[in-house]
């Protein structure tokens, strides 16, 4: 008997590929956003341990005037490195939308083969099982047949013409 041959198998084999390689692509873009909010964080805590550690100066009082004058600037810098890296975030979370919509697309794509497949599997199963009921059932009928001439000629030997 002849095998499920499903005809759009080579476009079903695109698909998976399609969908392995928007995987790929956005775990590489969520991996990249948790790098930037790893660099946030970093920002985070080198600013508060520099204002921890100005303030721990100037407690103690070995603070000086010059380095005192320059440490709001040194926190804007920080501040602003800390504000860029945001900016950098929302556009990664962006791009991750984006990714992740392509991600949907292509499960849908697919999972839509995949049905496809299915039902075309499911058609074949019924056919080959209607065929073989019908063979089984020309192998009963054959079978009576040959009993019943079988009979009739066994008749026709014992009773003389």
């Amino acid at each position: 008997m002849k095998k499920f041959k499903f005809k759009l198998q080579t476009v079903l084999d695109f698909r998976i590929k399609q969908l392995d390689e928007a995987q790929q692509a956005f775990a590489r873009e969520e991996h990249q956003r948790q790098l930037m909010i790893q660099r946030i964080a970093e920002c985070d805590q080198v600013i508060e341990g520099a204002i921890e550690d100005q303030q721990a100066r100037m407690t103690s009082g070995e603070i000086d005037i010059s380095h005192a004058l320059q440490f709001p600037q040194f926190l804007l810098r920080l501040k602003q490195q800390r504000a860029e890296e945001y900016q950098k975030l929302k556009v990664q979370e962006e791009i991750i939308l984006f990714k992740r919509n392509e991600l949907k697309e292509a499960i849908v794509k697919k999972k839509s083969l995949e049905i496809l497949k299915q039902k075309a599997q499911k058609a074949f199963d019924t056919k080959v099982l209607k065929m073989e009921e019908d063979m089984l059932s020309e192998i009963s009928l054959n079978k009576i047949a040959r009993r019943i001439i079988e009979q009739h000629r066994q008749q026709e030997k014992r009773t003389p013409a």
